[in-house]
């Protein structure tokens, strides 16, 4: 927090309920603009109100980044199962929409060098954005319930059955 601090940098940390106390406190005594939370009910507004994101890489977190469009740094846990959230960020990195940062070389000094780096380059900060926000799928839900409506037709059509749509 004191990198945040010394910068004007003002953060919104979703922290969880073990480390909420502990955050809040070094941002106190770091003397850092920060709104610390264990979880925030409205994601989209936290999210709405940031210039840069970092956060993890599952699943949900890149879903919900894309959606908003905004640039991030992701961190991705180091034991996911098979990687997939390294391989989440990759993706997002070649994407041109994030940095990753693995999980051993994160300190404060190198998510501050990051995080000044990107927030310093409107430019490449919009472009960030801009890529984010080209893999959002925000009908997701509507092409998995229509792709298996047409598996599900296809297969009672071979069994002399119908399926009604919703």
């Amino acid at each position: 927090m004191a990198e945040f601090a010394r910068t004007g940098t003002a953060v919104i940390a979703q922290t969880g309920r073990d480390d909420v106390d502990r955050v809040r406190a070094a941002a106190a005594r770091a003397g850092a603009r920060a709104v610390v939370e264990a979880f925030f009910d409205d994601v989209g507004a936290a999210y709405a109100a940031s210039d840069l994101v970092v956060a993890r890489a599952g699943a949900t977190t890149l879903a919900e980044i894309a959606l908003v469009a905004r640039p991030a740094v992701l961190v991705p846990y180091p034991h996911a199962t098979e990687g997939h959230q390294l391989k989440n960020a990759q993706a997002f990195e070649r994407a041109g929409a994030a940095v990753v940062v693995a999980d051993c070389d994160l300190t404060a000094a190198v998510l501050s060098a990051n995080a000044a780096a990107l927030l310093g380059d409107a430019d490449r900060l919009a472009g960030m954005a801009r890529a984010a926000g080209g893999l959002a799928r925000p009908d997701a839900a509507d092409r998995v319930a229509r792709a298996v409506l047409a598996l599900a037709r296809a297969s009672r059509g071979r069994a002399g059955g119908e399926v009604a749509a919703p």
